[in-house]
């Protein structure tokens, strides 16, 4: 059993332009004759400069980290980017390859998984809590979670449409930006760390708050929230989740020091104070322990909470060994909260030397992130779109479709699932909050296919990695389980051809449909996966890149696609799958059946032919189709029970592929 996990670094970069609430108003199109900064708080907030994106941000958020870490690049086990704005450049909206990816390579961060999370302003902890799960199962020791919140490009869009002070475009102009990276290991003792962290969605509310790309001809990302209701829902779910925390853990009434909640306006923080102390029937929450730091840096999304906790650590006011309430809240709506006990962090920041780094570890598997097996995790049931030809084709529809189609297959009924993750990378209006599950999950609520009546927390998020995404989400899900934090996940996955109708050249030759897989517990010796291995190619990162762009008023898929894509990516997959077959102990022959992605059907001709394996044993894609994308894995696992190509006790072989160049491979035993 190890300790609790600790933020071993902390880094934060905040862009030297500092803009006024005053110059922000005096910017809209149509004068807003409205006190926002009375309102907010808000008097400043820090704006990236014209040649800085997320990316940008997230990178000087690391180095800052790194700076004060006892470890080298190459002892990373895993880095996951969770900023919601994921852009590269001005107007552009990062699709591939993920930003985690190319972080992956800035660094050098060799032996490292990547991958991105989604989750509205919940990234961060949504991410600490896969991390959490990854150190107890003992997958990683250590991991690197990052978010570059560059979103001040809404405030831009605003100032152009808002039309006057009840616009649901308004609470855009309280964001700024900020970078922050977050070095995690376990603990080495109980006394430090997180005690807790605790995340719940509510989808039924999800569409209160929504970030997507406008429909006018300026082009840019625009939120649009309908505030008062949002908050409402947020302050009653924060407060219910913060007290049953500190009850739980002991903590109540008096026995933390700070509590950081989402720092978003002065209002709204003022309003968990009053509610949580009228539910506690006492004054838990007061100026001297409540944090508020909107008056200088405004409302950054993902980064708030660790921003304040930087700012607050730099003037002396948060110290070593003091205890923190984190209170987390996000469209969605999830909401949840964390309590951490911080050990010498404060001192070290403040006293700014570097440690001494630990020497680089050797014997990994080159480049490659590999994890020993533990109890095994199953797919226990198995959706596709129905009727295909008449489904909608936009994405969140086929999602649900596909979930409702999956829970029909299964035992479960929808409350009985724990965890919700959509793997999809491409959908309408290239929404980015919130989470596409959560969305889901709201659509699902209520559905009568449960057939359980008992109410179950359950928490939703994207995770995103290309067409690897969906094995991916299958590997945090069995080490999730593994770890006691989940029993049930819904990985979903779904996509769009974003430029259709734009004409030839300008698509991704994606096939347009959904798919859904629900997971559970399995027996030591039953059905399930075996080991994972994950390798990443990054001299291949060029390949296949993709974002939004805006071209005559329109915004746009815009991609380039090397001629040789398809032959790295067969040359990469060949390496990985020996790898594993190593790590496994197993031969080829021993494999009954290889599932492997679906570009096409030559593709997976080829595969068997560069892997040595008879044509028979691999699943082929269905006739006609085309690249099936996130949805292969489901399309090929019902095949396979569909035409009973798998019997119990046989070995299958699943492989994924994702831009980057990133292979992911896993046994599983029928």
């Amino acid at each position: 059993m190890i300790g609790r996990m600790l933020i071993e670094s902390l880094g934060v970069y905040l862009p030297p332009r500092v803009v006024s609430t005053d110059e922000i108003l005096r910017g809209c199109k149509v004068p807003l004759r409205f006190p926002l900064e009375r309102v907010t708080g808000i008097q400043f907030r820090h704006m990236a400069g014209d040649d800085e994106f997320s990316v940008d941000l997230a990178r000087h958020a690391i180095l800052d980290c790194l700076t004060r870490s006892r470890y080298a690049p190459e002892d990373v086990d895993l880095v996951i980017s969770c900023d919601t704005s994921h852009s590269t450049g001005f107007l552009e909206h990062s699709a591939e390859p993920s930003t985690a990816l190319k972080l992956r390579h800035d660094f050098g961060l060799s032996h490292a998984l990547a991958f991105d999370v989604t989750n509205a302003c919940a990234g961060i902890f949504t991410a600490l809590l896969i991390v959490q799960s990854l150190l107890e199962t003992g997958a990683i020791r250590t991991a690197l979670v990052v978010s570059g919140e560059h979103i001040t490009h809404l405030v831009r869009t605003a100032q152009l449409e808002i039309e006057n002070f009840r616009d649901p475009r308004l609470a855009c102009l309280t964001l700024g930006d900020a970078g922050v990276a977050l070095m995690l290991e376990a603990s080495p003792q109980t006394s430090i760390g997180f005690a807790t962290i605790t995340l719940e969605t509510l989808g039924q509310h999800s569409s209160l708050c929504i970030g997507k790309q406008t429909d006018r001809s300026h082009g840019g990302a625009i939120m649009l929230t309908e505030s008062g209701e949002l908050a409402r829902i947020a302050i009653e779910e924060s407060v219910n989740h913060t007290l049953g925390a500190l009850r739980g853990h002991g903590w109540f009434p008096a026995a933390f020091q700070h509590c950081i909640m989402h720092q978003t306006a002065k209002l709204a923080v003022d309003e968990v104070v009053k509610v949580l102390n009228r539910k506690a029937g006492q004054n838990v929450l007061h100026a001297r322990n409540t944090i508020n730091n909107l008056k200088r840096r405004g409302n950054t999304a993902t980064t708030t909470h660790f921003v304040a906790l930087m700012d607050y650590v730099q003037t002396g006011r948060i110290e070593s060994g003091q205890r923190i309430l984190f209170g987390i809240a996000a469209s969605g709506v999830t909401s949840g909260t964390a309590l951490y006990t911080l050990d010498d962090l404060p001192d070290r920041v403040r006293c700014g030397t570097r440690p001494t780094i630990l020497n680089g570890r050797n014997g990994h598997a080159r480049n490659g992130h590999a994890t020993r097996r533990q109890q095994r995790v199953k797919i226990e049931s198995i959706g596709l779109l129905p009727d295909v030809a008449n489904a909608p084709r936009d994405a969140i529809s086929m999602l649900t479709a596909s979930a409702r189609s999956c829970l029909a297959d299964s035992r479960y009924g929808r409350d009985e699932i724990d965890l919700t993750i959509n793997a999809g990378v491409y959908r309408n209006d290239f929404l980015c909050e919130p989470a596409v599950a959560a969305l889901v999950a709201g659509n699902l609520t209520g559905d009568s296919l449960g057939k359980s009546s008992c109410a179950q927390r359950m928490l939703a998020f994207d995770l995103t990695n290309g067409s690897l995404g969906t094995l991916e989400a299958c590997f945090v899900v069995a080490k999730m389980i593994a770890s006691g934090k989940i029993r049930t996940a819904l990985v979903m996955a779904a996509e769009i051809e974003v430029n259709q109708g734009l004409g030839s050249g300008q698509s991704l030759g994606l096939e347009e449909t959904g798919t859904a897989l629900i997971l559970d517990g399995s027996t030591d010796d039953g059905p399930g996966f075996g080991n994972f291995y994950f390798e990443s190619f990054t001299r291949h990162r060029h390949s296949f890149v993709s974002h939004s762009a805006v071209t005559d008023g329109k915004t746009a898929l815009s991609f380039k696609r090397n001629d040789l894509f398809e032959d790295s990516c067969l040359e990469c997959i060949v390496l990985s799958v020996e790898r594993l077959l190593q790590q496994e102990g197993l031969d080829r022959r021993e494999l009954s059946v290889v599932l492997p992605p679906f570009p096409s059907d030559a593709f997976v001709s080829r595969l068997a032919d560069v892997l040595g394996l008879p044509h028979d044993r691999m699943v082929r894609p269905p006739t006609g189709a085309k690249d099936l994308y996130t949805s292969s894995l489901a399309v090929a696992l019902h095949a396979v029970r569909q035409h009973r190509r798998a019997r119990r006790g046989d070995i299958g072989l699943i492989i994924g592929i994702g831009s980057g160049i990133q292979v992911g491979c896993a046994t599983y035993y029928f």
